[in-house]
């Protein structure tokens, strides 16, 4: 097994996973339009805005992801990494996949001289072992993150 960025091509793949995500963070299907998404992760990918780490098992199945954005802060004093997906695959759970896809977006960051890395995790008290996982691979909290939809 082995951790490759994904490239536009891999954009199918990529909203794959995130819709199983989204989905499991639902708890229900969620109604998303993936050609839509597909396109779109086409153009965030190709802009390096959007940066996608793809965990490949030896058969080529794509059975995680990070995907990270970049983006600058004053208070963070310059460039900083936001985790905007992280997804293991249910039955690859617990063998160290999800550390491995944060050791590698560290490492990213480092190369890219950011001054930190950044992750939103889902509604506690629910995704208590999320949040714990963060903790554990060397994340603080500084609190909640909010939206306003537009």
């Amino acid at each position: 097994m082995f951790i490759q960025k994904a490239t536009e091509s891999d954009a199918k793949r990529t909203v794959g996973l995130i819709k199983a995500l989204l989905d499991e963070l639902d708890g229900t299907p969620v109604d998303w339009d993936t050609d839509k998404a597909e396109s779109l992760c086409k153009e965030m990918i190709e802009a390096e805005d959007y940066v996608v780490f793809h965990y490949v098992n030896n058969e080529g199945d794509v059975v995680g992801l990070v995907t990270i954005a970049e983006t600058e802060s004053l208070y963070a004093g310059g460039k900083i990494g936001l985790i905007q997906e992280l997804y293991i695959m249910p039955a690859m759970r617990s063998k160290k996949l999800g550390a491995s896809l944060i050791e590698k977006a560290i490492d990213y960051g480092r190369d890219r001289e950011w001054k930190r890395l950044e992750v939103g995790a889902p509604a506690y008290p629910e995704w208590a072992r999320t949040k714990s996982f963060y903790i554990r691979e060397g994340f603080t909290e500084i609190g909640p993150r909010l939206k306003y939809e537009m």
